[in-house]
């Protein structure tokens, strides 16, 4: 490893790492390798970034952590579900988006129906908006992250004999 130094100062040194750097100091050696796969807060952060996530867990809980990652990942992937619902969900649907724990469609009619999913923290299943939007979208996508909901509109354009329609797209915000 690091001739001379004690582990503790090694250790102290990789907490200001990022998970690339952690990545990359696993393949100096052996015994580097060894000494970041056997330490929690380490270990969460690399586990973290692989499944997406951001480190907010302090130092006693690294260990439960990483356990709880690596169970999660292993249901996801053999898709091995701890219990299952069916919601109603009224009406037709022309568009729809299941994104950061929600569920939102809109209608034929104009309407839009947003939905806060239940988790493991939070078992109720919520509505957030059912309501007329005043127009009838042709898409839509939303960033929950940024409070922000884009409705498109494809308004069909004229039409030449040398070319395709210009088409306009409206975006409202």
């Amino acid at each position: 490893m690091l001739p001379g130094l004690p582990v503790e100062v090694i250790l102290e040194v990789l907490e200001y790492l990022d998970h690339r750097a952690l990545l990359g100091c696993r393949r100096i050696c052996r015994s580097m390798n060894n000494l970041i796969g056997r330490n929690p807060m380490l270990q969460l952060r690399i586990e973290l970034v692989k499944d997406g996530l951001i480190d907010g867990v302090g130092t006693g809980e690294a260990a439960e952590a990483v356990k709880r990652l690596r169970k999660l990942r292993r249901r996801w992937e053999t898709l091995a579900w701890t219990t299952q619902e069916t919601y109603e969900v009224e009406g037709s649907c022309s568009a729809y988006e299941l994104a950061h724990g929600m569920f939102i469609k809109t209608d034929s009619e104009a309407n839009i129906f947003i939905v806060k999913l239940p988790t493991s923290r939070e078992p109720l299943y919520r509505v957030i908006a059912n309501r007329n939007l005043e127009m009838r979208p042709d898409g839509f996508t939303l960033d929950a992250n940024q409070d922000l909901i884009v409705f498109l509109n494809i308004e069909p354009g004229p039409r030449s004999k040398k070319s395709e329609s210009q088409d306009s797209l409206a975006v409202r915000l």
